[in-house]
């Protein structure tokens, strides 16, 4: 059986916290821009006929 590293254990239990909700925020901000490139697109279309 492989020996659990100690130290990774360690690092995930202190990063876990900052990256869970990094992760969420970016992808939010991801899907606001999307929204709004084809908003913007669809406002182009609209005008433009």
């Amino acid at each position: 059986m492989k020996k659990v590293n100690y130290y990774r254990v360690l690092q995930w239990v202190l990063f876990s916290p900052l990256l869970v909700p990094l992760c969420i925020v970016m992808g939010a901000l991801e899907g606001i821009q999307h929204t709004l490139e084809k908003v913007i697109q669809q406002i182009k279309s609209d005008v433009a006929s």
